[in-house]
């Protein structure tokens, strides 16, 4: 049985090596065709994560078996990818008006272990993360690359996002998706 909790100190060595052996520049054209990671946090950002909006964890028997970050949009945390993805809020449209008019926060990254994909995993970190935080923030948002169809679906998909803009960073394309933390 999975249980899905947030993250702790405890747990950042864990989510620090899931992180690294899934990092697009660390797998092959066929593993990234399962996924990946364009972002890399370090302790203290995971640390950060956790303090201000957390991290949901996921674990079967123990051990991690994926994990999903949030942090709001301002603050110090914003690694420049996701700077450059905020300013693109102003171009972006969800729910009927641009995104920059919601108040909103990043979702990711999330992360699930290469033996836990296609088990719901995602989907449970999901709801976990939606009703933490739907109170606050009544909207999130994500980039995923566009050279990673496999996250865009489980996303617009599965979970219900909505493709809200793109932009483009240090040579690379990403669609931004949007979606309601209320059911």
């Amino acid at each position: 049985m999975i249980e899905i909790r947030p993250a702790n100190a405890s747990d950042f060595d864990a989510i620090l090596t899931l992180q690294s052996v899934n990092q697009f520049a660390r797998l092959s054209d066929f593993e990234r065709a399962h996924g990946f990671l364009s972002a890399e946090f370090s302790r203290e950002q995971l640390r950060q994560m956790s303090e201000d909006l957390g991290i949901d964890a996921a674990f079967d028997e123990g051990a991690l078996a994926g994990y999903l970050c949030a942090f709001p949009c301002a603050g110090q945390l914003r690694p420049p990818v996701i700077q450059c993805m905020i300013a693109a809020f102003s171009e972006c449209r969800f729910a009927g008006r641009a995104l920059d008019q919601h108040t909103c926060y990043i979702y990711g990254p999330v992360c699930i272990a290469a033996s836990h994909r296609g088990k719901g995993i995602l989907a449970q970190l999901f709801a976990a993360q939606r009703a933490r935080l739907d109170s606050t923030y009544p909207t999130g948002a994500a980039f995923i690359a566009h050279r990673n169809p496999r996250s865009l679906h489980a996303h617009v998909q599965k979970l219900g996002m909505a493709q809200a803009g793109t932009f483009n960073f240090n040579g690379n394309a990403y669609h931004i998706v949007a979606f309601s933390t209320r059911s």
